[in-house]
């Protein structure tokens, strides 16, 4: 699931980027590395959504995160929202994937507008551990169901869908499928099979 609603760009990725290291001292407190994915959106504060299900554990201001939310999600990581110009939600507040948290802005330490988008939880010692966040965005299973072949015409195509362990979504052909998915593992499955999953609705990432 993406975090943002609508057209944007990676400005900047997770880790040792040529920017962390050319400015060591803005990165001392995360071990060297930008922390998350910067998200640009050409000036424009569109919303923000929760990638994965859990609970709201910030939602206000937040030092140079600028106007901030954190998602406490079931696998113990905190997903970030870093830099809003406007917040939805509030602490507390339990979430679904794909809920409004709020809108990108140029809040707190940034100088333009954008998402900083990242994951954290606390370490034993009490200090913050980051990792790469971008495993969101990857629907974890895709399924391609064929037609009964009872009914199959010489030239069809078969039915596809993708699922994405919650949700299955309709997809007009193949190339779809390989545009919003291309890193995603297929799976072939039975007709059968694939009926006894719910319809979800349009593909999340045409929103």
């Amino acid at each position: 699931m993406h975090p943002i609603i609508g057209k944007s760009y990676v400005t900047q990725g997770y880790g040792k980027t040529d920017f962390a290291k050319a400015n060591p001292k803005l990165y001392k407190n995360f071990g060297g590395i930008h922390p998350g994915i910067d998200f640009g959106t050409g000036g424009v504060n569109r919303e923000c959504v929760a990638t994965v299900p859990g609970k709201i554990v910030w939602a206000g201001p937040n030092g140079g995160w600028g106007n901030y939310v954190e998602v406490m999600g079931e696998d113990g990581w905190r997903r970030q929202y870093a830099h809003l110009s406007t917040i939805f939600v509030k602490v507390g507040d339990v979430v679904a994937v794909g809920a409004k948290l709020g809108r990108v802005g140029s809040t707190g330490a940034s100088t333009g507008t954008h998402l900083h988008w990242g994951h954290r939880r606390r370490t034993l010692l009490g200090g913050w551990e980051y990792r790469d966040p971008s495993g969101d965005l990857e629907d974890k299973v895709v399924v391609v169901a064929k037609m009964p072949t009872s009914k199959v015409i010489k030239g069809s195509l078969p039915e596809i869908y993708a699922f994405n362990g919650r949700v299955k979504f309709h997809i007009p052909d193949m190339e779809t499928l390989n545009f919003f998915f291309p890193s995603s593992k297929v799976q072939e499955v039975g007709e059968d099979i694939v009926s006894k999953i719910p319809n979800g609705g349009a593909i999340p990432s045409m929103k």
